[in-house]
């Protein structure tokens, strides 16, 4: 039997960031249609050329019923934009 997906673990598994992938997502149903998600992002980016790859990073979010994924994926890309750098330094 499949399990049935969550249109929120497609969503967060697939497309956020080439070197970031989720793990360890867990997805709790709330009341009206909102959704607490927390993961943990981890860089599997390749190690060559010197590149060191960064800690992980925990993420929580309470998701509305109705949500723009595109904008959503867009904020959260720039953000860990700002953490690398961040990390870097």
């Amino acid at each position: 039997m499949l399990r049935k997906i969550d249109p929120a673990e497609v969503q967060l598994r697939y497309g956020i960031h080439s070197e970031w992938n989720v793990r360890e997502l867990r997805i709790q149903n709330l009341w009206f249609g909102r959704k607490s998600v927390s993961w943990v992002f981890r860089d599997d980016g390749p190690v060559w050329n010197g590149r060191q790859r960064h800690p992980d990073i925990p993420v929580a979010f309470v998701l509305p019923e109705h949500l723009d994924w595109n904008a959503f994926k867009v904020q959260l890309w720039s953000w860990l934009e700002g953490v690398k750098k961040h990390l870097a330094n």
